[in-house]
């Protein structure tokens, strides 16, 4: 079984037939996000490699893991930028009134 993230691109892929990929990079910081609590250590050593060694450093064990979603959603900026890549589902042209099918489906 896939996790969170990966049903739900799943399901808005084949519902609103938008790009896995895509999909990806649109709730990839939000599942992250939701486990928060529930894998907070783990989501802390994430930031090693994706923030480098001085960011991981300079932050306070007790805040890692958040600062890893910081740095998750910096990615996710940049990239948008740089290709034009959807950071939201309203951008992606996905209806609104498609959410809870797509959940359902998840």
């Amino acid at each position: 079984m896939v996790g969170m993230v990966h049903a739900l691109g799943h399901a808005t892929g084949a519902l609103c037939r938008i790009h896995h990929g895509t999909a990806m990079n649109i709730f990839h910081p939000h599942g992250v996000a939701y486990n928060l609590e529930r894998r907070r250590q783990a989501i802390g050593k994430l930031l090693l490699p994706l923030g480098g060694r001085s960011v991981y450093a300079q932050t306070p064990s007790a805040v890692r893991a958040e600062k890893t979603i910081e740095v998750l959603r910096r990615f996710q900026a940049r990239i948008h930028v740089l290709s034009g890549l959807s950071t939201r589902l309203r951008d992606a042209d996905v209806p609104l009134d498609m959410l809870e099918t797509i959940a359902k489906a998840a």
